[in-house]
């Protein structure tokens, strides 16, 4: 993906954004009621439903990924730097979506594509 889509208006790309940056917090149920909200009363606008899918299918599957690591004997050598692997990941994508792009993220972008 990664389009540019700068005509985009500025509440759009805000709220694209705080999709991904509140999916970066591992607080309770924080990082998925942020992108969830915005995609269920924001319908009108693609650009941001599409961010908010994705970054909600985000932190779903880093919540399993990271559950699945810690329960391992010599997960959590490997959860700590997967932590901060997702929160780099996340501030990138809510960059990226600040600017008006659609962040790819593998095997997510394409799943997301099929219901916006």
């Amino acid at each position: 993906m990664g389009q540019d889509n700068s005509k985009l208006n500025k509440d759009s790309r805000m709220l694209s954004a705080v999709s991904y940056a509140s999916a970066a917090f591992f607080f309770f149920l924080f990082p998925l009621l942020a992108p969830l909200l915005i995609y269920l009363f924001i319908k009108e606008d693609k650009f941001v439903r599409f961010n908010a899918l994705q970054a909600l299918l985000l932190a779903v599957s880093f919540a399993v990924f990271f559950t699945l690591l810690v329960i391992t004997i010599f997960g959590i050598i490997i959860a700590v730097p997967a932590l901060i692997l997702y929160w780099i990941y996340c501030v990138w994508a809510a960059a990226d979506a600040y600017r008006g792009r659609l962040p790819n993220t593998p095997f997510i972008s394409d799943f997301v594509k099929l219901y916006i």
